[in-house]
């Protein structure tokens, strides 16, 4: 991975974490298995109801044999990413502009969750249930709003597009996927502003 990125996206999640310590707090102890959410050395030692940010072991080979399994390649700043810490957030906020007209519009993202205990296994677990639209380009990273997936589109320099989850099932071709698709994002760094620096995205949709 390249340290200049890799310096980067520390600094991103140092700004989250000063700004947003309310966002490392624990919601749910255990998951829908009974497991718990938190893995042991994941857990904030003077706060039981909070955990930290681990620095990650995920390795090049780990994320090459992810892309392989699944056929895909990842945009270089977001392997980086999912290599540079353990994480577990709920959900983060951000604030978008130009939104169908609408400015100053509320929204949050569910990023995908890396545990220290399974590194890459949500991620493998979204990637499974949508292989049909990564057949297409479209490689989901988080779900936008609740609303549906949000993805690097593959064959447009990754930029991210949400895909209306009432809607993106019944798209059996690229060209119905691209009429449906909303690009919220250019690339991943405008991403980061947004949920982890607090900057105000101009969508101009």
């Amino acid at each position: 991975m390249f340290e200049e990125e890799k310096e980067v996206i520390k600094q991103y999640f140092k700004i989250l974490s000063k700004n947003h310590p309310e966002k490392f707090e624990i919601e749910e102890m255990f998951d829908d298995d009974g497991e718990p959410i938190v893995p042991e050395n994941m857990k904030d030692s003077n706060d039981e109801n909070k955990w930290v940010l681990l620095k990650s072991n995920v390795t090049e080979e780990d994320i090459f044999k992810l892309e392989e399994k699944f056929n895909v390649k990842l945009p270089s700043i977001y392997k980086t990413f999912i290599s540079t810490y353990f994480h577990i957030f709920e959900e983060l906020d951000g604030d978008l502009d130009d939104f169908h007209c609408e400015d100053g519009k509320e929204v949050y993202v569910d990023i995908l969750p890396q545990p220290s205990n399974k590194p890459l296994q949500v991620i493998e677990n979204v990637y499974k249930g949508c292989e049909e639209i990564i057949e297409f380009g479209y490689i989901p990273m988080g779900d936008f709003n609740g609303w549906g997936p949000l993805c690097f589109d593959a064959l447009n320099n990754y930029r991210l597009v949400w895909l209306d989850h009432e809607e993106y099932y019944n798209c059996e071709t690229r060209e119905a996927l691209e009429e449906l698709g909303e690009t919220i994002f250019d690339n991943f760094k405008e991403f980061l502003e947004c949920f982890f620096a607090g900057v105000t995205h101009k969508c101009g949709m």
